[in-house]
């Protein structure tokens, strides 16, 4: 993996962290949400 490849995919998971972290917050944590970060992660 290149440095840019690595940065994208870095960014990526703080992408997904802060949508997660949303959630959380706004007290939306179900089974769909969790779906849709767990999809977001495998791809």
């Amino acid at each position: 993996m290149s440095a840019l490849e690595d940065a994208r995919d870095l960014a990526e998971a703080e992408d997904l962290l802060e949508a997660a972290e949303v959630s959380l917050d706004a007290a939306l944590f179900n089974a769909a949400a969790s779906d849709a970060v767990v999809s977001a992660i495998d791809t």
